[in-house]
């Protein structure tokens, strides 16, 4: 299984810890830092932009917590 990465201007962003800034987002737990790495990643294109707003739909989250 391979790891993707997001840019984020000289660093990369692995997918795991996307997701957990996204979560983190929703729950309201981000720090600073955390809130400036997910700004500084939603900056860097209309696409991530665009994934993150679909992320933050309710269905969206409703069927992320649902159990499978």
């Amino acid at each position: 299984m391979s790891v993707t990465s997001y840019p984020i201007k000289e660093k990369e962003i692995t997918t795991q810890q996307l997701v957990y800034l996204i979560t983190g987002y929703i729950a309201g737990i981000l720090n600073h830092t955390e809130i400036g790495k997910l700004e500084r990643w939603l900056l860097q294109s209309i696409h991530n932009q665009l994934l993150f707003a679909e992320l933050l739909l309710p269905y969206n989250i409703r069927n992320a917590m649902r159990p499978h």
